[in-house]
């Protein structure tokens, strides 16, 4: 959903990925990501720490 075009500067993704292993290369943002989780639980490992999310945590 892009909102840059009314005018608001935020767009939101929504990613859907039930099936694990999903990974993604070192790359840079010229923005802030935030992440919720909604169901389940994810790990994101950044500069080698590693930060597990779940939902309602």
């Amino acid at each position: 959903m892009d909102h840059t075009k009314r005018g608001l500067p935020f767009k939101i993704f929504l990613f859907e990925g039930g099936h694990g292993n999903y990974e993604r290369e070192k790359h840079w943002h010229t923005s802030i990501e935030i992440f919720a989780v909604l169901k389940g639980r994810l790990t994101f490992f950044l500069n080698e720490e590693e930060y597990p999310l779940e939902a309602g945590g």
